[in-house]
């Protein structure tokens, strides 16, 4: 198993970030709306295959092993 440490962020320029692993397959990124702060939460799941490259994704948040997922809530 591999961990990646990334900056949390959709995107950045210093560095690997959350936004960089949803091109190139690890994560996936969805938005549901949340009425109670009027905007969108972001769901990320860990997509990276359990069997043949599980990858570890690690920020100074959170820590997402393949099949589970964090939402960050606006």
């Amino acid at each position: 198993m591999k961990t990646i440490k990334v900056i949390a962020a959709g995107y950045a320029r210093a560095g690997k970030a959350m936004g960089d692993l949803v091109d190139e397959g690890i994560l996936k990124k969805d938005y549901s709306y949340n009425m109670y702060a009027d905007g969108c939460d972001v769901t990320w799941t860990n997509i990276s295959d359990k069997t043949i490259l599980p990858v570890i994704v690690e920020n100074e948040y959170d820590v997402i092993h393949p099949g589970e997922s964090v939402t960050w809530e606006k």
